[in-house]
C-alpha cells in the first residue's frame, strides 16, 4: 500500500505544570509514524526546517527532500489545570503552501491525505489533489482549516465554509469536536454529501 500525506511537519514544545519537553510533531508526522508500523509506503508532503528530525521517520519519504527553511513550524503547548494555551513559532515562512509535482506515477497511489495543522491550504487544492489523483482513496482532517494564526501566534478559531462539490469528492472526513462548533450538525450534513464522516 502507498500513501501521501499532505500537511505540516512541526516541532512541538510541550510544557505540562513544571515539566518541558520537545519532539516533532503535526497530524502528517503522527500518521506517518502509525503507516510506518502497518508498513504502508508514505510520503510526507511540507515544508519544513532544517532544524526538524528527519531520522525520526527513517522509512517515509519527503517531498521537498531537502529542508525548505532554518526553522521548522513550532507549536509552544503549555498546560495548566486541564487547560492548554498554544503559541505558534516561525509561521510566517508557511503561511503559502505550494503543491510541488510528486514524484511516482499518481495511479499507484493508494490514499491520500490531507491533514493541514495550520490555515495554509484552501479548498482549491483539494480539488487539485482529487484531480490528480482521481483513484485513491482522499482523506481529510480539517483541523488547520478552522485556524487563524494573529500577528503574535496566538491561535484563533474561526469559521471556514466548504463548498458542497468540494465535500462530495472526498472518501473520508476525520472532525474533531474541537476543531469548530456544531460539529454533529456539520458532519450530519458532510455525509449526505457523499464521504464518511467521523467525529472524534
Amino acid at each position: 500500500m502507498k500513501a501521501i500525506l499532505i500537511g505540516n511537519l512541526t516541532i512541538d514544545q510541550n510544557t505540562i505544570e513544571n515539566n518541558t519537553y520537545t519532539m516533532p510533531g503535526g497530524t502528517a508526522y503522527f500518521m506517518a509514524r502509525t503507516f510506518d508500523n502497518l508498513s504502508v509506503d508514505t510520503t510526507i508532503v511540507s515544508s519544513y526546517g532544517s532544524d526538524f528530525p528527519k531520522r525520526s521517520l527513517a522509512s517515509t519519504s519527503f517531498v521537498p527532500e531537502k529542508p525548505s527553511f532554518t526553522k521548522t513550524l513550532r507549536f509552544r503547548n503549555i498546560y495548566k489545570n486541564g487547560k492548554r494555551k498554544q503559541k505558534v513559532e516561525y509561521f510566517q515562512d508557511y503561511l503559502k503552501f505550494m503543491l510541488p509535482i510528486l514524484p511516482g506515477s499518481n495511479a499507484d497511489i493508494n490514499m491520500v491525505m490531507i491533514a493541514p495543522v495550520i490555515n495554509n491550504i484552501n479548498y482549491l487544492l483539494l480539488e487539485k489533489i482529487k484531480k490528480g489523483f482521481p483513484k485513491s482513496f482522499i482523506c481529510l482532517l480539517p483541523q488547520g482549516f478552522f485556524r487563524k494564526i494573529d500577528k503574535l501566534g496566538k491561535i484563533i478559531p474561526i469559521t471556514y465554509t466548504f463548498p458542497d462539490e468540494i465535500i462530495s469528492t472526498l472518501d473520508f472526513i476525520c472532525l474533531s469536536e474541537l476543531d469548530t462548533q456544531e460539529v454533529d450538525k456539520k458532519a450530519k450534513k458532510w455525509s449526505i454529501l457523499g464521504p464518511i464522516v467521523a467525529v472524534t
